[in-house]
C-alpha cells in the first residue's frame, strides 16, 4: 500500500510540474510526463513509452540529430549534466524554441537520461538561451571528426575544433595556418585563400599531408565572423587516405 501511495504521489508532483520531462535508456522512451506530450502536442504519452525517442516520439526531422548527438556526446563522455537550446516543432508543424536540461542517471543499474524540457518561445531571457545554442555549437564542432578551422587573409588562425587542435602541427593560438595544418615554414603553394576571397565561392579540394602522411578532401568557403574586421575563411577537411588506398 506504502508503494502505491509513493507511486501515485510521483506522478502527481512529476504530473503537475510546468516542465516536460523525459528518462531515456538505450534511446527508448522510459517514462514521459504528460507535459511532454502537451508541449509536442501529444494528447497522451502512454503510447510512446518504450519507443525510440528519435525515430518514433521526438517529432522535429530537422532538429533531431542534434538532438540525438548532445545525448550521444553526454553518455560517450559521461557528463553530469548537459544543457543547451534549439529551434523544433510540436506535432502540427508549429516552431518554438525549446530549452533542455539532461543529467545521467542510473535505471536498473545501467546508465540513463533524465531530462526536462522548457517552452522559451516567448521568454525574455531569449538573449539567455542564444547563448546556449552557441555552446550547443561548439560542443557539436568538437564532436566531429573533420578538422574545422577559420583562417583570416593574414594567414592567423581564428577557430579550431577540438580534431583540428588535436592534429595540428603547431599552435593554433599563435602560429599561422601553414605550420598548423601542415608544418610547413611558408604558406603552401596550393593556398587557396585568394581564390576563396577573389571568387567569393566555396573551393574543394584534395591534399596529401606530408606531416601525417594523410590524404585529406577539404571544402573552404569565405564568412564573416561577428567581431572580427578581416576577411576569414571557413575550412572542413576529412581524412579520406583509408578510401585513397582502397
Amino acid at each position: 500500500m506504502g508503494e502505491r501511495i509513493n507511486a501515485d504521489l510521483f506522478e502527481t508532483i512529476v504530473g503537475n510540474l510546468s516542465q516536460g520531462m523525459y528518462v531515456l535508456q538505450d534511446d527508448e522512451a522510459v517514462y514521459l510526463n504528460q507535459h511532454f506530450g502537451e508541449m509536442f502536442g501529444y494528447p497522451s504519452v502512454d503510447h510512446l513509452l518504450q519507443r525510440n525517442m528519435f525515430t518514433e516520439v521526438y517529432p522535429d526531422k530537422a532538429t533531431v540529430d542534434l538532438f540525438k548527438s548532445m545525448h550521444d556526446q553526454m553518455l560517450k563522455n559521461s557528463s553530469p549534466l548537459v544543457s543547451w537550446a534549439q529551434p523544433s516543432v510540436r506535432c502540427d508543424g508549429t516552431p518554438f524554441w525549446l530549452e533542455v536540461e539532461a543529467r545521467l542517471i542510473s535505471v536498473s543499474g545501467r546508465p540513463a537520461v533524465l531530462g526536462t524540457f522548457v517552452d522559451q518561445t516567448d521568454c525574455q531571457f531569449m538573449a539567455e538561451a542564444m547563448a546556449v545554442s552557441q555552446q550547443t555549437l561548439r560542443r557539436l564542432l568538437d564532436a566531429m571528426e573533420d578538422r574545422v578551422y577559420v583562417v583570416t587573409e593574414d594567414y592567423e588562425v581564428v577557430y579550431a575544433n577540438r580534431k583540428m587542435v588535436e592534429t595540428s602541427c603547431a599552435d593554433p593560438k599563435k602560429d599561422p595556418c601553414y605550420q598548423v595544418c601542415r608544418g610547413l615554414p611558408e604558406p603552401c603553394e596550393a593556398c587557396t585563400i585568394d581564390e576563396v576571397f577573389t571568387t567569393g565561392r566555396p573551393v574543394h579540394k584534395e591534399f596529401f599531408n606530408n606531416s601525417q602522411q594523410a590524404w585529406y578532401s577539404a571544402i573552404e568557403l569565405p564568412i564573416r565572423m561577428p567581431g572580427l574586421d578581416r576577411p576569414a575563411k571557413l575550412a572542413v577537411a576529412r581524412d579520406i587516405t583509408r578510401m585513397k588506398e582502397t
